[in-house]
């Protein structure tokens, strides 16, 4: 093979790769088109190795940096104009965005671009298992990809959101919920004996109307990311909680926090199906009574929103679970935890079942 036939078909490859990078989903009509990307993918190997880095990296970031901004106006996808300098906060490892685009450079990869929300989200400590982009951003459907070494973020326009990208979501069940249902809870096992594979999102502490401090409701903390959902269609989502709202919120704080949170579960997991699980209780009769209102009043919504719902409302005193709680009278031992689960699988496998 010729040095020009060898260096046309480098050509060509790179072409396809950067039309990729840039969103392009399509590629073919490439060869059509072979001879005007050569001349101008040339002239973006002559921006790039022109000069000698001056400087250190920093510097050979700049050029990267510089010559993929020419080369993505060249190819019809011009960045917008820059918002920041260049940032390097690692020794190999550099940015600068321009418009709704940061550009990532490392000296592995070289530049490559990441809309500004999925920068954003990855660059957090919850979220530092991802490592480093591995390609820009890129069409997939009516969402955008971007791949990580260590996993994928999803960007949705629809939803104005980031999600995860999750290869197992279609047989597991997405939960929302408070302490209640955490990793190794009496939800978490009752699902995982049904055959589900959970997916736990939410946080101690709150509820649709009530947050913690730091985690805000189910609403909030969704809606501003504060954890984060897998993108796709899960066999299950659950609502799980109200407890924390019980002493904290009014019964019309709550009906309207819990449509509000039922709505957005179904704008984000249309095809899905949806439960409710209540408030766990003793009964209107005992001192939990509360609380047993509260489940009762969130049976009342999921009747009028159209959403299956579990009543654990008396379980306490109608399974005998009472003695197996800690001692702020609220949450299960470990042997409470276990207890349940098996109730719930069998409470909750008959109503899903029958529907």
């Amino acid at each position: 093979m010729s040095r020009s036939v060898a260096k046309r078909g480098l050509l060509l490859a790179c072409a396809a790769a950067l039309a990729v990078s840039a969103g392009a989903t399509d590629t073919s009509g490439l060869q059509q088109q072979t001879q005007p990307r050569i001349s101008l993918l040339a002239g973006y190997l002559q921006e790039k190795n022109s000069a000698e880095p001056a400087g250190g990296l920093p510097q050979t970031a700049w050029k990267d940096i510089r010559a993929f901004q020419l080369l993505r106006a060249a190819e019809g996808h011009p960045l917008e104009p820059s918002v920041s300098g260049l940032s390097c906060p690692e020794p190999a490892v550099c940015r600068r965005q321009f418009g709704d685009e940061v550009v990532f450079w490392t000296a592995g990869n070289g530049a490559l671009a990441l809309h500004k929300s999925v920068d954003a989200l990855s660059k957090r400590s919850d979220f530092s298992s991802l490592g480093k982009p591995l390609t820009s951003e890129y069409a997939q459907g009516t969402v955008y990809r971007t791949d990580f070494e260590n996993g994928s973020l999803i960007r949705v326009p629809e939803l104005d959101r980031v999600m995860t990208w999750d290869p197992e979501i279609a047989g597991s069940a997405v939960v929302i919920g408070d302490s209640q249902a955490g990793p190794g809870t009496w939800v978490d096992q009752g699902l995982a004996e049904l055959g589900y594979r959970t997916v736990l999102r939410g946080a101690g502490g709150t509820g649709y109307v009530q947050g913690n401090g730091t985690i805000g409701n189910y609403y909030t903390a969704l809606t501003r990311q504060q954890w984060v959902l897998p993108w796709g269609t899960p066999k299950l989502v659950v609502l799980e909680g109200g407890g924390n709202d019980a002493s904290n919120a009014s019964d019309t704080e709550i009906a309207e926090a819990a449509e509000n949170m039922i709505r957005e579960a179904r704008r984000t997991y249309p095809q899905s199906r949806l439960v409710m699980v209540g408030v766990i209780s003793s009964g209107l009769d005992s001192a939990g009574s509360r609380r047993t209102a509260v489940d009762t009043l969130l049976a009342g919504v999921a009747r009028s929103q159209g959403v299956e719902f579990l009543s654990v409302g008396d379980w306490w005193s109608r399974f005998s679970l009472g003695e197996h709680r800690e001692h702020d009278g609220r949450h299960f031992t470990e042997a409470g935890h276990q207890a349940a689960g098996h109730i719930l699988a069998r409470e909750l496998g008959t109503l899903l079942s029958s529907g």
